[in-house]
């Protein structure tokens, strides 16, 4: 199961940010993600992309 939500992670900073994240980011994602429900629901991707487009790399698109 953890290697799904590392898979969903990846997948989500493909669509959302031109350069690779800070491990900060990277965190932040990976605990909104665990602390989710899995397989994962709306609510879970609505606040892991929440993560992303907040994150500094995201402005740099």
């Amino acid at each position: 199961m953890r290697f799904d939500l590392v898979a969903l992670g990846r997948q989500l900073e493909k669509v959302f940010l031109a350069v690779p994240p800070a491990p900060a980011t990277r965190q932040r994602l990976e605990a909104v993600l665990e602390q989710g429900d899995f397989p994962c629901s709306d609510e879970t991707v609505r606040e892991a992309s929440t993560v992303l487009l907040g994150c500094p790399e995201y402005n740099l698109c």
